[in-house]
């Protein structure tokens, strides 16, 4: 379908103009598709348990590092499904420790499948100003009289999927929540998606995606990942600011799979820093 493959790439080509810097990103998100859209789960048939690492920019005293556990399982009965997130965040003297819990249901339609997800979660950030001097304290007045922040989040969203076209949209942050220091705002995520059957055992999946953010506004990335028998996985991907990145997955069985992705920054933080990024799944 034309209207398909060109909404598509509209979207592909928005992802590689708009230049911005994500809050938090992982390489490998389109292995862990209900970080980002909510309602993914309801699509699924397989019970699905995902570890992901990630150290970004690797080189910087106090870059971001994640580890963050991914499930869902849908129930065989009807087109509930379930799932949950639970990450931890280290970044400086700042840890964020999350977990959500994630209900959606799938509605088969005549040649597609739309499904709507919730999800709510607890979210608990706490700042180290042990090792801060007297100066850097005084600077941070407002944050080391309330070095603890904890409250709950609610995201919602659609996710719209064919045999070789997908879509989806969340919006993250619904509910207001204010501290003298720290004060979320809702953003969203756009994801689209074409899967090109290039031989009996070959398929190419395109995926752009633009997240908006509290801070910097657009956050774009694409990738394009070859699939060959569902068992390897190898792709090239591009984010904002002029990030590169390769990743590879390998499906061992329908059960376990282990993969691997590395970013290179070619940007700015190149010129002071080793800014790369590594990342297992």
């Amino acid at each position: 379908n034309m209207k398909k493959i060109f909404l598509s790439a509209l979207l592909l080509c928005l992802a590689l103009n708009i230049k911005a810097q994500q809050e938090f990103h992982t390489i490998m998100h389109h292995f862990v598709p209900q970080l980002r859209q909510v309602a993914y789960s309801a699509t699924k048939e397989e019970v699905n348990l995902t570890l992901l690492y990630c150290n970004q920019w690797r080189g910087i005293e106090g870059n971001p590092q994640n580890t963050l556990l991914s499930g869902h399982y849908k129930i065989k009965s009807g087109g509930l499904a379930i799932g949950g997130i639970a990450n931890q965040e280290k970044c400086g003297i700042k840890t964020n420790s999350m977990a959500e819990l994630i209900f959606s249901y799938g509605i088969n339609l005549k040649n597609s499948l739309l499904a709507f997800g919730i999800g709510s979660s607890f979210n608990s950030m706490k700042w180290d100003i042990s090792d801060l001097s007297d100066e850097e304290v005084h600077d941070l007045s407002a944050l080391s009289q309330t070095p603890d922040c904890r409250f709950l989040s609610f995201r919602a969203g659609l996710y719209l999927c064919f045999d070789n076209f997908y879509f989806g949209a969340t919006v993250s942050n619904l509910n207001k929540f204010k501290s003298n220091f720290y004060t979320p705002k809702p953003h969203g995520y756009i994801t689209s998606g074409y899967k090109a059957q290039l031989t009996e055992k070959l398929v190419l999946n395109i995926e752009g995606n633009v997240q908006t953010e509290q801070f910097t506004g657009y956050a774009p990335d694409i990738s394009a990942t070859l699939a060959s028998d569902e068992k390897l996985f190898a792709g090239l991907s591009y984010r904002a600011e002029k990030n590169i990145g390769f990743h590879i997955k390998v499906n061992f069985s329908r059960r376990l799979y282990v993969g691997a992705a590395y970013e290179h920054a070619a940007n700015e933080l190149r010129k002071s820093h080793t800014a790369s990024t590594f990342e297992f799944i």
